[in-house]
């Protein structure tokens, strides 16, 4: 029983400090808004969250509406580069954040380019995705945008293309609960790395459709 709770605690402890590191590292990661002003882009990259019931979730209107701010004060597209993700829902991930958009700002004039990989139903597929779009359309430098404590993961996955790419990130402020949220699926991604078997099970069990 002694082991147990100094088990316990030793896992504990070594929760917190990961904990902490990975909270420090998503502040540093993001840049501050005023620097942004003295850069120039060729588009912005939106990292959604999936959809309940085909409608937006909190953390994804945050980030939403705080890029669609930038792309429209900018005159630069918005790249959003997720697929099929909702069960029963036949547009993508990608279209139901456009539809939401759209209707939220009639007012605003902004460019959306939508991806094309019905399948890119996780962060590193949906960087891959919105990479390709980005080439394609031989754009250099990009702001890509996602929730502050997204943003460990999210550079991880994008790290693979600053060969070509200029890339900045800016952190959205949200509710504190997200960073644990982004916490879990932090450690998750490395017992079910990118691309394995297990992953694409585990994206099937939780309901992210093919």
């Amino acid at each position: 029983m002694t082991f147990f709770i100094i088990g316990f605690i030793v896992a504990l402890l070594v929760g917190i400090a990961l904990f902490a590191s990975f909270t420090r590292k998503a502040g540093r990661i993001g840049e501050k808004e005023s620097n942004l002003s003295k850069k120039s882009f060729n588009a912005i990259v939106l990292h959604t969250y999936c959809p309940k019931h085909s409608r937006v979730p909190a953390r994804g209107r945050i980030v939403s509406e705080a890029a669609v701010r930038f792309a429209s004060q900018w005159k630069i597209p918005l790249i959003l580069a997720v697929g099929h993700t909702v069960p029963g829902e036949p547009r993508t991930e990608s279209q139901v954040y456009r539809d939401y958009l759209r209707e939220r700002f009639p007012e605003k004039t902004f460019n959306i380019i939508l991806g094309k990989d019905l399948d890119a139903r996780d962060t590193a597929r949906e960087t891959k995705e919105a990479a390709r779009l980005a080439k394609e359309q031989k754009m250099g430098s990009l702001l890509v945008v996602g929730l502050t404590p997204h943003l460990v993961r999210i550079q991880g996955y994008w790290q693979d293309f600053s060969k070509d790419f200029s890339l900045s990130y800016i952190g959205v402020s949200g509710p504190k609960r997200y960073y644990v949220w982004e916490f879990c699926m932090f450690i998750l991604e490395k017992i079910l790395p990118p691309g394995s078997r297990r992953r694409q099970i585990m994206l099937d069990i939780s309901g992210r459709r093919r």
